[in-house]
């Protein structure tokens, strides 16, 4: 990652990382709450977020 900084990214780079980014941090939340609360179910939220919708 050190040189991340020297990379100009472009506009559309950008928006799919931001994108990408979404998605993890989507992930993420659903396997807390899994982990939390036992409940292991795809929501439809989740699915769609998955599949770039």
């Amino acid at each position: 990652m050190p040189r991340l900084g020297e990379h100009h990214f472009t506009q559309e780079e950008r928006a799919t990382i931001h994108s990408n980014l979404e998605r993890v941090r989507g992930a993420a939340g659903w396997i807390e709450a899994a982990v939390d609360t036992g409940r292991v179910g795809l929501d439809a939220g989740l699915a769609a977020l998955l599949k770039g919708e």
